[in-house]
């Protein structure tokens, strides 16, 4: 079954968006806030579903809807050099450019997460894994790693020698968590995600379909037309998704 889910948003929201949003091919692009990529079980559909949930706003999007972005011109912190030794060697040669969304809000870019919140503890037995599939578009590696109190990092996802299962990241239902997005060159990647978990309303396990989430790394795709996607209303404004229940 499918509903409309109604969101209100508030008149400066509103302008937030319109100001910061431009579509292209048919993509959103968020520059800064607060969003997680949610992974969630419709129970009554016994299905998937991977989704953007702007926290911001509260809105949700399917993954082809939106794509992250990030650019040295928003944060000084976007575009980094590489140590090129010891526990951050992965990132590259010392002195190499790193771009990275950080584990740590930045205001100026986006703040991305894991998340599995609308999920209820009786939903599923156990953990859910998260896998990265696939990568494709830009031409360097990409990696999703966490630095603990200490500094030191734990890396989940790494492009560089394939994807196989340690590609993998463990979420605990209901869980959320924030993780630093590192891209080893610019441009405009792809990246394919699964989540995989035992429903409690199935009893087996279940793998999601592939599905694609998109980063514009200092550059933005190719336009076939630009569009402002919001008006600015004086009073606010309703918007409409569409959502499984």
């Amino acid at each position: 079954m499918k509903y409309i889910k109604y969101t209100q948003l508030t008149a400066p929201a509103v302008a937030l968006l319109a100001l910061v949003a431009n579509q292209t091919q048919a993509q959103i692009q968020y520059p800064a806030g607060h969003i997680d990529i949610g992974m969630a079980f419709d129970t009554a559909a016994e299905e998937w579903d991977l989704h953007i949930h702007d926290e911001e706003i509260d809105m949700e999007y399917e993954p082809d809807e939106l794509y992250f972005y990030g650019s040295e011109a928003n944060s000084a912190n976007f575009k980094l050099s590489a140590p090129g030794a010891g526990q951050f060697s992965f990132l590259g040669a010392s002195g190499d450019d790193v771009f990275i969304f950080p584990q740590v809000e930045d205001i100026n870019l986006p703040f991305i997460g894991l998340a599995a919140e609308e999920n209820l503890p009786g939903d599923f037995i156990g953990d859910l894994l998260i896998n990265m599939v696939s990568l494709t578009g830009g031409l360097g590696d990409f990696f999703i790693y966490q630095t603990d109190g200490f500094g030191n990092p734990t890396v989940y996802f790494d492009s560089s020698d394939g994807f196989s299962g340690s590609d993998q990241y463990t979420l605990g239902v209901g869980g959320h968590a924030h993780f630093n997005f590192a891209f080893t060159q610019e441009g405009f990647y792809t990246v394919g995600i699964t989540a995989t978990g035992t429903p409690t309303v199935t009893g087996e396990e279940e793998t999601s379909p592939v599905a694609y989430y998109s980063f514009g790394v200092g550059v933005v795709p190719e336009p076939s037309s630009y569009a402002l996607i919001l008006g600015i209303c004086a009073v606010g404004f309703t918007a409409l998704r569409r959502r499984r229940a």
